[in-house]
């Protein structure tokens, strides 16, 4: 799968809040890799519904399907607090071979 380094724009800084609770930032301002994702469809009408939700709160449309599923994980991963203790007790498993690459993987080299 090829990989290609595309910028971003902002459209979200803040993330949202509505009824006290925050909702994910859905569009950022970094660099990112282009990869590809299969979302089942019964998932893809959640997301769909949930970026309505979205606009319907904050009054914001997101710019991309994109940008509400990368929103959506990217609030989880830093909300997650097990994980943020992890990478505390593991600071170095930045520099480790990726679990998704050929080598841990085998199946990740095979035609699908």
């Amino acid at each position: 799968m090829a990989e290609r380094i595309t910028k971003s724009k902002t459209t979200e800084e803040r993330a949202a809040r509505n009824g006290g609770r925050r909702l994910p930032s859905i569009a950022v301002e970094e660099e990112t890799v282009r990869t590809r994702l299969d979302v089942p469809e019964p998932l893809l009408l959640e997301l769909e519904g949930y970026a309505r939700y979205f606009a319907a709160a904050t009054g914001r449309k997101p710019r991309s399907m994109n940008d509400v599923i990368l929103g959506i994980v990217e609030d989880y991963v830093r909300g997650d607090p097990d994980f943020a203790r992890w990478q505390r007790e593991n600071p170095h498993t930045n520099t480790l071979e990726s679990p998704f690459s050929a080598k841990a993987d085998p199946r990740a080299s095979a035609p699908g």
